[in-house]
């Protein structure tokens, strides 16, 4: 699901786990991605907005179920959000959505490290220049 590794974040996903039916890695696949993913958007949601009207259109047993009827490549694609759009407003798909936090974590990982040798090997470099030719304001 393109999450980081976090033993905690592990540990609780093992014991999610072992509370599903076992034999069917397409249905777990089809839970995690429901309960994961989507219930973090609709949950969240729901308690924030409490002095507000809500309306969950897809929030249905029977809408669910046709999702889950699909075939396993075109969920597992997520092809259904870009199909809707499609239809409903193609101009959206110009726009990156859902990407998944495992890449956003890389990045920013990868950026602070990049910051981290840049200021060492800065300081290697202003190390090696004599302290008078550094800070002399009359030069």
């Amino acid at each position: 699901m393109g999450l980081p590794a976090i033993d905690k974040v592990v540990r609780e996903g093992e014991k999610w786990l072992s509370g599903l039916p076992k034999g069917n890695i397409m249905q777990v696949l089809d839970y995690a991605y429901l309960e994961q993913r989507l219930g973090c958007w609709g949950g969240v949601g729901s308690y924030a907005d409490v002095p507000l009207k809500s309306v969950h259109p897809f929030s249905q047993r029977r809408i669910f179920e046709l999702m889950m009827a699909l075939p396993a490549d075109f969920r597992f694609g997520q092809a259904l959000s870009e199909k809707i759009i499609a239809l409903k407003w193609p101009e959206l798909l110009d726009f990156p959505f859902n990407e998944p936090i495992g890449q956003k974590m890389k990045i920013w990982r990868n950026w602070i490290e990049l910051k981290r040798k840049g200021r060492f090997l800065l300081s290697q470099i202003l190390s090696r220049i004599p302290f008078f030719l550094r800070f002399n304001p009359g030069r």
